[in-house]
């Protein structure tokens, strides 16, 4: 069977759409999971002792091409005990009254299991700044793993104001990381 130039050019023109088609479909997959998929998690030092803290309700989409977005409900804050969830409810920390979400908005990154340094702008209590977090997006199975860290300095969103500015009470850098599966 003999191809004609004419036919060679609409194969090859076809062959490239395919192959195409098939790169945007790969770097357009998104997923999606949350609180119920991993953890959002966040640790300090009180008064010189170390401490934990989680976000219980939280979701993310993550958009090999587009990005990720975070958003965090602020009243689900949790360090444990009565007080420090109370304290993490008023108007001096995240106050989810007037400011019911915080969210992180990054750029795009692989998805080949190697550390990325991913920048984005976190918006805490209308604060918004620039912050970079190292972020590993890993496939596993149909799903993917992303997990990752941050460092902020919590006075530059107003996040422990007031009576606990001193930052000899409560340190200034608090540490945020999470490990979370996600689908497509």
């Amino acid at each position: 069977m003999e191809v004609t130039m004419r036919q060679g050019l609409r194969i090859c023109s076809l062959l490239a759409a395919l192959a195409f088609a098939a790169s945007v479909q790969a770097q357009d997959a998104c997923y999606r999971g949350g609180s119920a998929s991993g953890k959002l998690g966040f640790s300090g030092v009180l008064e010189g002792d170390p401490f934990e803290g989680e976000f219980r309700e939280f979701s993310v989409r993550y958009c090999e091409a587009e990005g990720i977005e975070v958003r965090v409900a602020t009243q689900s804050a949790t360090v444990g005990n009565r007080d420090g969830d109370e304290a993490m409810a008023s108007g001096e920390f995240f106050h989810p009254a007037v400011w019911p979400e915080a969210t992180w908005i990054g750029g795009a990154a692989e998805a080949d299991g190697k550390p990325r340094q991913v920048p984005g702008t976190l918006t805490i209590r209308g604060i918004r700044r620039e912050v970079t977090v190292t972020l590993t997006a890993q496939r596993k199975g149909a799903g993917l793993r992303l997990r990752g860290e941050t460092t902020i300095e919590r006075l530059d969103f107003d996040v422990g104001i007031g009576e606990f500015e001193d930052t000899s009470f409560i340190v200034n850098e608090v540490r945020v990381h999470f490990d979370l599966e996600l689908d497509r």
